[in-house]
């Protein structure tokens, strides 16, 4: 059980560090302050960086994973969805368009999925 939580926190974490990671040099690589407003440039790489995290994400779960790893994975998935709901919910920011938070709500715990099935298709467990 505790194994199971660890693959789960530690897929969430690994997710969470890149996502922070990822949008910061997406405000590095187009130029956009942190306190300035974003450009479409940095709306596509930051999906992107929101995409390559919930991949890395649900590979870091698989691999922990003591068991069924598709459990793990569609847990991760919840979580993540559950964690984005204030964002989705939220008023939409001045600065950004009003689809970007339902989209970085979608795309993260699908990208979850598919980092998972990645791995376990390569472990066989498909």
């Amino acid at each position: 059980m505790l194994r199971s939580i660890a693959a789960v926190v530690a897929g969430l974490i690994v997710s969470l560090a890149l996502v922070m990671a990822l949008s910061y040099l997406a405000g590095v690589v187009t130029g956009v302050e942190p306190t300035g407003p974003p450009t479409g440039a940095y709306f596509g790489l930051n999906l992107l960086g929101v995409a390559i995290a919930g991949v890395a994400g649900g590979a870091t779960a698989v691999r922990l994973a003591p068991h069924t790893p598709h459990g793990h994975v569609w847990a991760l998935a919840f979580v993540l969805l559950l964690v984005s709901l204030p964002a989705m919910f939220s008023a939409p920011s001045p600065v950004q368009p009003t689809w970007y938070h339902v989209a970085v709500s979608v795309l993260g715990p699908v990208s979850v999925l598919v980092g998972g099935l990645i791995i376990a298709r390569q472990r066989g467990e498909v």
